[in-house]
């Protein structure tokens, strides 16, 4: 397993595709083996997300929900392994890969940072994934919004590099008062993480300036225009990006 914490320099020199270099025009839809593929060509880094299926399977996707890039009503944590894997993302001919696919195709030529969904209760998801990654010699980082995914970490694999995802928070369902605590970080003496990602358009925040100056890299996400690149080159360590020409 290469990830501790001591190894993640990547984090701070080598832009992040996020959920890898895909450009639908051309067929390659976000969160596929090909857009992984096309990140791997380019040099960057692979931002990706993971859920758990009903099977308990270990599948990369973002949505709870099926329809917005399969087309099919319904949410994940419904089906099997088996009947995501042959469903077609956007309508191309890439299909939802397992987290075992990704790691035998990206086999460390690549840097992985790894989003954690928060779908289904702590410990099993996160239990699945770092079983899997004991197994992989690639470099890689664990990431989340959930401060209490990041906990499991700190408790039962302290040794991966995780970080502290956060941002405006606009579209969470939370209630307030923990949308405060989220955003201002006001947990991470607790989860104790390794680097921050922070949205960009709320760049620069206080806390997460802190923890930059403390040493801590601080990801801006995600970052697609030239005002994003620039806020990000002012407040930020590094970025996760999407298109071709955002990294430049």
């Amino acid at each position: 397993m290469a990830s501790s914490h001591r190894d993640c320099i990547w984090l701070r020199t080598q832009p992040i595709a996020h959920r890898g270099l895909h450009q639908l025009e051309r067929s390659i839809p976000e969160n596929s083996l090909s857009a992984f593929q096309a990140a791997i060509d380019r040099n960057y880094a692979i931002e990706l997300d993971l859920h758990l299926s009903a099977d308990n399977e270990v599948v990369v996707f973002h949505d709870d929900t099926l329809e917005r890039t399969t087309g099919i009503a319904g949410e994940l944590c419904n089906k099997s392994a088996k009947a995501l894997g042959e469903l077609r993302l956007f309508g191309t001919d890439q299909r939802i890969p397992l987290l075992s696919d990704v790691l035998a195709l990206v086999d460390g030529r690549s840097p992985l940072l790894i989003e954690l969904k928060t779908s289904r209760p702590v410990g099993e998801l996160e239990a699945e994934v770092v079983r899997l990654l004991s197994r992989y010699h690639g470099p890689f980082a664990i990431q989340s919004f959930d401060p209490y995914r990041l906990a499991w970490l700190r408790q039962n694999a302290p040794h991966v590099c995780r970080g502290q995802l956060s941002g405006k928070l606009k579209e969470s369902d939370l209630p307030p008062y923990k949308r405060l605590i989220l955003r201002n970080l006001l947990l991470t003496p607790w989860t104790r993480p390794h680097f921050i990602a922070y949205e960009i358009g709320a760049l620069p925040h206080w806390n997460a300036q802190l923890h930059r100056t403390a040493g801590l890299p601080l990801l801006a996400w995600t970052v697609r225009t030239k005002h994003d690149r620039r806020r990000a080159r002012r407040w930020a360590t590094n970025i996760i990006f999407e298109g071709d020409g955002a990294a430049s």
